[in-house]
């Protein structure tokens, strides 16, 4: 099956009734370590968030899917605890969860395959791997 055709199988089976605007929240969309002040003593505790440009009213899901991809490239050992400190979720948040990570992988897809970067070829190679193992199968 093509790659386009079982995301949008996938989209139309598992998420045809996202929940509304009211479930969006403020989020940040660009959580990274120099935007988050770090302080407390013994388990570390943000403090303070800086950076807030591209935040807005949005599904906080997608906040978490950029959290994940920042905190997996620099270190993919953290996100169980990344996970774990977000707190459970519920099937549909696990759901759109989900549809923003493959989002964010075909947004650097179709941003590499414009502008070319040296090894390009490479990285749109493991994108599509990265895409198509990442589509839940029913």
């Amino acid at each position: 099956m093509h790659l386009a055709d079982a995301l949008d199988e996938w989209v139309r089976g598992e998420l045809a009734d996202l929940t509304g605007p009211e479930s969006a929240v403020l989020c940040h969309n660009d959580y990274n370590q120099g935007n988050l002040m770090v302080g407390g003593r013994g388990a570390p505790s943000v403090c303070g968030v800086f950076d807030w440009e591209r935040a807005c009213w949005d599904d906080p899901m997608r906040d978490l899917a950029r959290i994940h991809h920042q905190v997996g490239a620099a270190d993919s050992t953290l996100l169980p605890a990344l996970r774990t400190g977000y707190g459970p979720l519920d099937a549909p948040a696990r759901s759109r969860l989900t549809l923003h990570e493959l989002l964010r992988l075909a947004d650097e897809r179709a941003w590499i395959a414009t502008d070319r970067p040296q090894g390009w070829r490479r990285s749109i190679t493991r994108l599509d791997r990265a895409l198509t193992n990442s589509i839940p199968r029913a």
